[in-house]
């Protein structure tokens, strides 16, 4: 079942506008965002010695964020000020992290505790990993999706999101089934991360897997995923207590080899971020593009003739973790040459903005029967001695709306904002297991 603009802006917010839940969720990642980064800056500063200064660092992350979020929200904007800060807050984390990874490895061996950190903490190739990580997310998601087109940018997305909220949730539970040692403590006998090759391992493999796994059904059975998002999120809830409750009883041993393996979590979040990076650009250059091309071809009005009142082309909400997807049906459009089939054509049309209302499952009606239109991609049948029809032929059609515009920015936020807010609640949950273990040892 379709809905229209018209009825979404009656009975939900208005159009271009975000539900309040969604905007105190962006508020919370706000607050969350500023005490996380004082807070680091505080303790990293307390477990270095006195004649070590960290300089603008100490303070110039803290200050940083609170420059970028008041930027983000009060320049004028024609939908909800709260979605571009939903957008723009995770390219902020990921100038944090590039920002503080160098500053880490250079003072890390002035640690006072330096036995509590391992090489694997300190030297942790971050950005190479990062690198190759995400072209090998994009290749898994091309070859799953190669043949839907678009949909390997939203795969990869999932992906990256999906390995971001899985690692974070393994983590904590990994280290306690695997200590890797007999007492709480760590010595030379029994190092903190002995066998690192295997016990890095038992810590990627399972999530990579299993996030790889979801996001092959997610692109191949979008209708399966609409369906058991309810049970989804049951077991990722359950996975959060479970991590929770390992950290809230787990032993010195078991907490600072979860401290040695952030860097994994801090390269997870930076590969989620390129994803929502990606999606953004190629969002707009996919509408600028196929808005070249539209214009550039022949063109012909029409009206949309269908054999029943449900739209023909839509779009659909499958999950929080991908952008709106393309659902349409054949129809035929009336034109002054005679009838033209449309089977798969190019949507050429901005994002409407109705779409912020809509709630996983439901669909958003853009072309229905009756509506007027603009075809381009045809070609005319008469000069092939073959063909004695006068009617155009489909050859790699386009459709838009008859008062169509040409798409900007707020188009890719449209898309963009649902996983970004996703994002936004991934780094929370997985921030949880970290608070337990500081308020059980408070």
């Amino acid at each position: 079942m379709f809905r229209e603009p018209s009825e979404l802006s009656l009975t939900r917010q208005p159009a271009g506008m975000l539900p309040v839940w969604v905007r105190i969720v962006i508020t919370l990642a706000c607050i969350v965002s500023f005490a996380s980064v004082t807070v680091g800056s505080q303790l990293l500063w307390d477990q270095l010695p006195s004649w070590v200064d960290l300089g603008y660092f100490r303070y110039g992350l803290t200050f940083y964020i609170s420059f970028w979020i008041l930027v983000s929200y009060f320049p004028p904007w024609p939908m909800s000020r709260a979605m571009r800060v939903a957008v723009l807050l995770p390219v902020a984390h990921a100038v944090m992290i590039a920002c503080a990874w160098p500053v880490w490895t250079s003072v890390s061996r002035y640690l006072r505790d330096a036995d509590a950190t391992t090489t694997f903490a300190i030297q942790f190739p971050l950005m190479l990993v990062v690198g190759c990580t995400a072209v090998g997310f994009g290749l898994v998601s091309w070859l799953v999706s190669r043949r839907r087109s678009g949909e390997w940018i939203h795969g990869f997305t999932m992906l990256a999101l999906a390995e971001l909220l899985l690692l974070g949730l393994w983590i904590p539970v990994a280290c306690s089934a695997w200590p890797g040692g007999l007492g709480e403590w760590w010595s030379i006998s029994e190092p903190l991360l002995a066998d690192a090759p295997s016990r890095i391992a038992f810590v990627v493999a399972p999530p990579t897997i299993l996030a790889i796994g979801f996001t092959v059904i997610a692109l191949r059975k979008p209708n399966w995923l609409v369906a058991q998002h309810g049970t989804l999120g049951a077991a990722v809830g359950l996975l959060l207590m479970v991590a929770l409750a390992t950290r809230l009883d787990a032993s010195a041993r078991v907490m600072l080899l979860y401290s040695n393996f952030v860097p994994l979590l801090l390269a997870a979040a930076m590969v989620a971020v390129v994803g929502l990076i990606v999606l953004g650009a190629v969002t707009w250059w996919r509408a600028f593009s196929m808005h070249r091309t539209f214009t550039a071809r022949e063109r012909r009005g029409g009206t949309v003739v269908s054999d029943n009142d449900d739209a023909v082309i839509g779009l659909e909400i499958t999950s929080w973790l991908r952008g709106p997807r393309v659902v349409q049906r054949p129809f035929n459009v009336t034109t002054s040459v005679g009838m033209l089939p449309m089977r798969g054509a190019h949507l050429v049309a901005g994002m409407p903005a109705a779409t912020s209302q809509l709630k996983i499952g439901e669909r958003l009606a853009v072309l229905k029967a009756g509506d007027d239109v603009v075809v381009a991609g045809q070609s005319d049948a008469g000069g092939d001695p073959f063909r004695t029809s006068a009617a155009p032929l489909a050859d790699g059609m386009f459709v838009a709306p008859a008062a169509h515009e040409r798409q900007g920015l707020p188009n890719v936020a449209l898309v963009m904002w649902r996983p970004a807010v996703a994002y936004l609640l991934i780094v929370s949950a997985i921030a949880l297991p970290a608070l337990a273990a500081l308020l059980s040892n408070a």
